[in-house]
């Protein structure tokens, strides 16, 4: 009898421990195609970062010109054409060799991760890139 009153317990606590209905333990890991998965490790981590820090790249630009040859609005473009209201994700090819595209994405990441606010991270992504070419038609951070 008291094994089974403390098996019982466990179990009570252990399930108390689990995640609730509709939360998630983790952040869902993203579907990558296979031009993702063949890339290089630096366009892989770029991709992983944009799926991650969408809200950080949507307000830098790219200076590739892929403004005008892609209709790019921001950095994030590059490698997130949209998110679907269900959830998908439709991925762009440019961030695959792009090494303007790639950079902005890990050097505003890294800014965010380091404190700067958003508007710091601007500034400091125009003064760097934008001698670079012409930049996609993102609105500055309020």
């Amino acid at each position: 009898m008291r094994k089974t009153a403390f098996s019982l317990l466990v179990v009570a606590t252990l399930a108390g421990c689990s995640t609730a209905p509709g939360e998630k333990a983790e952040k869902a890991e993203p579907d990558f195609p296979e031009f993702v998965t063949s890339a290089s490790p630096a366009a892989q981590k770029a991709y992983r970062l944009a799926y991650e820090h969408s809200d950080v790249l949507e307000k830098m630009p790219c200076f590739c010109g892929c403004g005008d040859t892609h209709g790019h609005r921001s950095n994030l473009n590059c490698f997130i054409k949209e998110k679907q209201a269900n959830g998908k994700v439709v991925w762009d090819q440019m961030g695959i060799s792009c090494g303007i595209c790639i950079e902005i994405a890990e050097n505003a990441v890294k800014m965010k991760k380091e404190g700067k606010s958003m508007k710091e991270i601007r500034q400091i992504i125009d003064e760097e890139y934008g001698g670079s070419g012409t930049s996609t038609p993102t609105p500055k951070p309020q």
